[in-house]
């Protein structure tokens, strides 16, 4: 095994810009990339769809480079350099100047495995300590590696393209259990924003009980060092919530006017700008306390806290609707306006139907996420083993 810089088996090249008057079209001859691309649905490994598209002769014009399909392209300035995304072309492709691109040399690299080695590699590794941070072409070239012959490139992919294979399967059904449950909610109640099988309604607050968060002061260290959860936004990335990124010492509760939130509350994300596109909502599991940005609804005995949950998950274009702005540019939902919001209420018994039916759906969803964090570490081991990691 011979080592090699990448400069060596593979061209790397940046895009160009790319004026607005040729952005839009999506049938011309030559995709034209930019790191949103990569976020599209179906592009979670090749470049299978696109936003953009370009004609030859618009190409020629703007001295854009079509790179061959098999090249490797990510994001090289910003903060799109963090999320490690690395996609492969499937067909001949230009980029904007915010991608790069890297070509592997016939005879030298196979396509497939320089995709996995990129997956050894996190990009923020090449990144300048400069805020924004960029990836310089030079960096990326003088990348060093060992490099086996082309025949074992080509065992070492068929390895690994199986096993990821597995991962990506693995993944689906995981996506698809996640369906689940919405439409368990569907088939049961019906649309909640029309109601078509006319349950009654109420507003919210006469379901809940509405308690607002604080954060303790920051002088006071003692306030930070103990074991009470305080969830911002930014813990709710979970249905059902038990710790927090943050803790605080019980003594805030009598020193300070934070109140603890039972089990079973529903936390309600109502001001920060990702409330532009979602309204994130998630039931504690643990006693917790909450930052100001949030509220918790305490549900009263006719309602449910697990349907009242996926109610407000059905009901995210809704709850969008009552997002509003305050003066300084955030995003918000008046209290006021939460409380008048109106909530379908079918009968308990129905209710905890469709609660007994969460639990076994979770229950598979469970066990689809062990079986994907088994396939993922083994398609890791073996991504290390075949880079000597």
């Amino acid at each position: 095994m011979t080592r090699f810089c990448l400069s060596q088996v593979a061209d790397i090249d940046s895009g160009v810009g790319f004026p607005l008057q040729y952005q839009g079209t999506q049938n011309a001859q030559f995709p034209f990339l930019k790191v949103s691309d990569m976020n599209l649905h179906g592009n979670e490994r090749s470049i299978c769809t696109w936003n953009h598209s370009i004609t030859d002769e618009v190409r020629i014009q703007l001295r854009a480079k079509a790179f061959p399909a098999g090249a490797l392209i990510f994001p090289k300035v910003g903060g799109a350099i963090g999320t490690n995304k690395k996609r492969q072309l499937t067909r001949p492709s230009c980029v904007d100047n915010n991608v790069m691109a890297v070509s592997p040399k016939q005879n030298k690299l196979d396509a497939d495995f320089l995709y996995f080695l990129f997956q050894t590699k996190n990009l923020s590794e090449f990144a300048s300590a400069s805020n924004p941070p960029s990836i310089r072409k030079s960096d990326v070239e003088a990348w060093s590696f060992d490099l086996p012959p082309l025949p074992e490139q080509r065992r070492l992919i068929d390895i690994l393209s199986r096993a990821e294979g597995i991962v990506r399967l693995r993944r689906e059904a995981e996506r698809k259990a996640s369906e689940l449950i919405p439409a368990l909610f569907i088939d049961l109640f019906g649309d909640p924003a029309t109601n078509p099988k006319g349950w009654g309604t109420k507003p919210l607050s006469d379901l809940v009980s509405f308690v607002s968060g604080g954060t303790p002061s920051k002088s006071r260290e003692d306030y930070w060092i103990g074991d009470v959860p305080w969830v911002s936004p930014k813990d709710i990335k979970r249905i059902g919530i038990r710790g927090s990124i943050d803790y605080v010492n019980s003594k805030i509760l009598a020193e300070t006017n934070i109140k603890l939130v039972p089990v079973n509350s529903i936390l309600i994300v109502v001001r920060g700008m990702i409330l532009v596109h979602t309204v994130p909502v998630a039931v504690a599991l643990t006693p917790l306390t909450i930052n100001q940005d949030m509220k918790a609804l305490i549900p009263k005995p006719e309602i449910n806290s697990i349907f009242l949950l996926w109610l407000m998950k059905v009901l995210q274009p809704q709850l969008l609707e009552k997002v509003s702005t305050a003066a300084h540019g955030t995003k918000k939902i008046e209290t006021e306006c939460l409380a008048r919001f109106q909530i379908l209420l079918p009968p308990f018994a129905r209710q905890l139907e469709f609660v007994q039916q969460v639990a076994q759906i979770e229950s598979i969803q469970s066990q689809q996420a062990a079986a994907t964090a088994k396939a993922q570490a083994s398609f890791d081991a073996l991504l290390a083993e075949a880079f000597g990691g």
